[in-house]
C-alpha cells in the first residue's frame, strides 16, 4: 500500500512537471508569435517607430528575446500562465479598438489592495492592475462625474465623459455639438470615443480603412496614408501587464 501511495505521489509530480514544461513552451511561441506580428505592422507602416531595428528579421529576433526573457522572469517568480488569455491577444491583433476586458496572461497571488511589483514579477490576481504599486480593481480606477482625471492621477473618464480643461471628469459633448475649450480656450476637447474636428465640433472616431487627416479621428489611433489603420502597438493591457486603457 505504501508503495502504491509512493507511485501515485511521483505520477502526480511527474504530471506536474510535464504541465510546467508545456506552458513554458506555450509562452516561448507566445513571444515568437507577438513578436512577430509586432514587427510587421511596425514595418508596413510609415508612421511606426523602426528605427532601432535594421530589419524586420532583426526586430522579430530582438522582440522575440526580450518577451522570452520576460516571460521566464514571471515564471521564475512563480506566476501563472493563462494560455486562454494569451490566444486571445494574438486573436486581436492588430489593435483595432479600445481594449474592455483585463485578461492576463501571466497573474500572481496578490489581493486587491496588497503591494505588487511589475519588474520584479510581483503580480496581481486576475482582474486587477498593478497600479501605483498596489492591486487595484481596474472599475476603481474610471473617474465619475467631477472627479481627477490629470495631475499625475491614472484615473480615466467613464463613456460619456470628458477631461476638462480644468482635470477633472465632465459631461462630454455629443456629435455636432461644440468641443469643449482647453486652458488657453482652444476649442479641442470631446470625449475619448469622439475627436474635435477643424470646425470645433465632436464627432465619432472613424473605423479602419476610413479616411483621416490626423490619428486622433481614428478609433485605433492611428491614422496612416491618409487612411485609419490598425495599430502597431496594442494596450498594454490586452496583454494584461500594464496600465489601464479604456477600462470603461
Amino acid at each position: 500500500m505504501k508503495r502504491a501511495v509512493v507511485s501515485l505521489l511521483g505520477l502526480v509530480f511527474v504530471a506536474g512537471c510535464q504541465e510546467d514544461a508545456k506552458k513554458k513552451e506555450d509562452a516561448r511561441a507566445l513571444a515568437a508569435d507577438k513578436a512577430a506580428l509586432e514587427c510587421e505592422q511596425r514595418f508596413s507602416k510609415t508612421s511606426c517607430e523602426v528605427a532601432q531595428f535594421s530589419d524586420e528579421d532583426t526586430c522579430v529576433s530582438d522582440l522575440t528575446e526580450d518577451y522570452r526573457s520576460e516571460n521566464d522572469k514571471f515564471f521564475d517568480a512563480g506566476a501563472e500562465y493563462h494560455e486562454g488569455c494569451a490566444d486571445k491577444g494574438l486573436e486581436s491583433w492588430p489593435f483595432s479598438g479600445r481594449c474592455q476586458e483585463i485578461c492576463a496572461v501571466f497573474t500572481g497571488p496578490m489581493a486587491e489592495g496588497e503591494d505588487c511589483n511589475i519588474e520584479e514579477g510581483e503580480l496581481c490576481q486576475q482582474g486587477l492592475l498593478c497600479d501605483d504599486g498596489s492591486c487595484t480593481n481596474p472599475l476603481t480606477l474610471i473617474a465619475v462625474e467631477g472627479e481627477p482625471c490629470a495631475g499625475g492621477t491614472s484615473r480615466v473618464c467613464a463613456e460619456g465623459l470628458a477631461c476638462g480643461a480644468d482635470g477633472v471628469c465632465i459631461a462630454a459633448p455629443g456629435v455636432g455639438a461644440a468641443c469643449l475649450p482647453t486652458l488657453d480656450g482652444t476649442p479641442e476637447i470631446c470625449d475619448t470615443i469622439h475627436f474635435c474636428d477643424d470646425n470645433g465640433t465632436c464627432q465619432e472616431k472613424r473605423d479602419v480603412g476610413v479616411s483621416c487627416t490626423h490619428a486622433a479621428q481614428c478609433e485605433t489611433f492611428s491614422c496612416d496614408g491618409g487612411i485609419c489603420t490598425a495599430s502597431a502597438m496594442e494596450p498594454a493591457s490586452c496583454w494584461g501587464l500594464g496600465t489601464l486603457y479604456a477600462c470603461n
